[in-house]
C-alpha cells in the first residue's frame, strides 16, 4: 500500500495523526462536490419463504387487557364563546 500527502498550504503538522484505509483508489484532483455513484449488484428478497413470526399469545393477552382496564378518555373541552364584533362607527 502506498500513499502521497501533500501539505499545501504549509501549516503545521506537528500533533497531526494519519489514519491509511483500505479502499478503492482515487486521483489525486477530485472534484469533491460531484456524485460518483457506483454499480452494485443487486440482493433479491426472498419473500415467497419468509412465513409470519408466531405472536407470543402472553403480550397479546396483556395488551388487550391493559386496554380494558385503561381509564376511558377525557371529553372533549367545550368550544370558546365567539367575540362580539362593534359596528360602530
Amino acid at each position: 500500500a502506498w500513499a502521497i500527502i501533500e501539505n499545501a498550504l504549509g501549516a503545521d503538522w506537528t500533533g497531526v495523526d494519519v489514519t491509511l484505509s483500505s479502499g478503492s483508489p482515487v486521483a489525486l484532483l477530485q472534484r469533491l462536490h460531484k456524485r460518483y455513484w457506483r454499480k452494485r449488484p443487486e440482493a433479491p428478497v426472498m419473500v415467497e419463504d419468509v412465513g409470519m413470526p408466531d405472536l407470543d399469545p402472553g403480550t397479546v393477552a396483556s395488551k388487550s387487557v391493559a386496554r380494558l382496564r385503561a381509564p376511558a378518555p377525557a371529553a372533549a373541552p367545550l368550544p370558546a364563546p365567539m367575540a362580539r364584533m362593534d359596528t360602530r362607527d
